[in-house]
């Protein structure tokens, strides 16, 4: 399945991006994340991808520290509000760099269970949701609209400092 995206923002960005679920080979991307369903929250303890770009294999680990607080479960219900606490999520990358990073808290909260959004690529049937952090770089609201047959978001807003940025799905294939 192919999914293609457009992604603009109020600065007069327009990019376009495509993610594709392949069958693991030498030359296609893997990702293996590892999550768990708590209180019908996604919680995120993993993520690895690997590959094969211009300098060879790459393997990439992103790690949570404590597992991070993601986006609601399939079986949630309209009104749901949760916290999203701090975490620290540290990168190993190959070739050999690694980095680490403090998030900031915030709060997440259901806007609507099977709302339709039309979006380039057709009306989808969603779960509609926000989630709100605040920090040293000020209030963060991402707003996504996640379909209910896939699970993939097929539209989503990054609203921070006067900045407002929309991806939308294009197409399936």
């Amino acid at each position: 399945m192919k999914y293609q995206f457009r992604y603009s923002d109020g600065r007069g960005t327009v990019s376009t991006s495509t993610t594709e679920y392949l069958t693991v080979s030498d030359t296609s991307v893997q990702l293996r994340l590892t999550q768990r369903v708590v209180d019908d929250l996604l919680v995120i303890e993993k993520t690895v991808s690997t590959g094969t770009g211009p300098r060879g294999r790459t393997r990439n680990t992103v790690t949570s520290s404590p597992p991070m607080v993601g986006d609601p479960a399939s079986r949630v219900c309209g009104g749901r509000t949760w916290t999203i606490p701090s975490v620290t999520m540290s990168t190993t990358a190959s070739p050999g760099a690694a980095s680490q990073v403090r998030t900031d808290p915030g709060t997440g909260r259901v806007i609507a269970v099977r709302r339709a959004v039309t979006v380039p690529a057709g009306t989808v049937e969603t779960v509609h949701y926000e989630k709100t952090f605040s920090g040293p770089h000020g209030r963060v609201v991402l707003e996504f609209w996640r379909s209910v047959t896939d699970g993939v978001s097929v539209k989503y807003t990054y609203r921070a400092a006067g900045v407002v940025a929309t991806q939308v799905l294009t197409a399936i294939r």
